[in-house]
């Protein structure tokens, strides 16, 4: 269901931290799925480091609470730094982005999609904010979905919104 390309010369390598208790292959998994991201954003810079969390539900539900002032454990959390450092020449942290892949894989129970397919439309998305998307208005939801579905449709995984 995930296609990984490879990545073409000029592009990285990123610096990844990809921490917690899950399986291997997932942390490999959504170290990839970073990395097509960047590169389909043009993201050339080799000196991009990037923090990526994985969380317990109740982990989650603490940094919810703390962070985003919500209930409950959720699917994601982007603490990007601030989208102006990539022109920044000088080594660049991008964020952090906070992933439960518990609740990643109900939901995707939930929803009747492939857990992975599923992890790459959340970590996709999650990218996106650190690379300074939003949807807070219609316009930027519209233009972040449209950027989902083109990056998703990269690492061969279906839109997510049909």
């Amino acid at each position: 269901m995930l296609t990984i390309p490879s990545i073409p010369k000029g592009f990285g390598p990123w610096n990844f931290k990809c921490q917690g208790k899950s399986p291997k292959t997932i942390k490999s998994i959504i170290e990839e799925i970073c990395k097509v991201t960047l590169v389909h954003s043009k993201v050339k810079k080799s000196e991009v480091y990037l923090d990526i969390f994985l969380k317990t539900e109740s982990e989650m539900a603490e940094l919810n609470q703390k962070l985003m002032k919500k209930e409950g454990p959720c699917d994601t959390i982007s603490l990007p730094i601030d989208n102006e450092t990539l022109k920044n020449p000088e080594p660049t942290l991008l964020g952090t982005i906070i992933l439960c892949w518990p609740v990643i894989k109900a939901d995707a129970d939930k929803m009747g999609r492939n857990e992975i397919a599923h992890l790459a439309h959340i970590v996709v998305h999650s990218m996106l904010h650190l690379l300074g998307y939003e949807h807070e208005t219609q316009e930027q939801t519209q233009s972040m979905e449209a950027r989902e579905i083109f990056l998703l449709s990269k690492l061969g995984v279906p839109s997510p919104y049909r």
